[in-house]
């Protein structure tokens, strides 16, 4: 019955000698009140409206759309809430900030609800940090000690062992101090 009152179809054509046209009619329902006016039954002219028998009101909310927060001791419905950084915005210093922002609002919620930190990357992110400063340790221990069964005088080691770091830190400065 809906659909049948709700219709936006091509009643027919006009041909015409050069044209053709399509004969449209709108007949959909914009506003709850519409609908509200829709019969359903009618027996011995006795009619049976929709706003007879049902709440009908105008909303954008969709209330068979719902969150649930589901673990291993409670199933409980929730509000999620995704963050994404600027460009060029340090995750780790964001998530902190973010993390610092929460446990104030938890002072100001009352008991019954609780907020929940589901996923970050911060964990992921000092790992790869902490890998890749491995790497570069195992790299120039390498490096050194190549360098040393190369030349075969440690001496002469010393200069590639002091110049690596030292570039490694100008290269650090010299990105640090053009971004002031």
């Amino acid at each position: 019955m809906l659909q049948q009152a709700n219709v936006n179809l091509p009643l027919g054509t006009l041909y015409g000698p050069r044209d053709d046209f399509t004969i449209d009619v709108d007949g959909q329902i914009f506003k709850a009140a519409g609908y509200g006016e829709l019969i359903l039954k009618n027996e011995n002219g006795e009619l049976l409206k929709i706003k007879d028998v049902a709440r009908v009101l105008d909303s954008v909310r969709n209330d068979k759309f719902y969150s649930r927060f589901i673990t291993k001791k409670a199933d409980q419905p929730c509000i999620l809430i995704g963050i994404l950084k600027q460009s060029g915005a340090n995750s780790v210093e964001v998530i902190e900030g973010i993390d610092a922002m929460l446990n104030e609002l938890k002072g100001q919620l009352p008991s019954s609800l609780q907020i929940t930190n589901v996923y970050d990357l911060r964990d992921q992110i000092t790992e790869s940090v902490n890998d890749v400063k491995l790497a570069l340790f195992i790299a120039f221990i390498l490096v050194i000690l190549i360098v040393y069964l190369y030349l075969g005088s440690a001496r002469n080691t010393l200069i590639p062992s002091l110049a690596i770091p030292l570039s490694i830190f100008g290269t650090f400065f010299c990105d640090v101090s053009f971004r002031v």
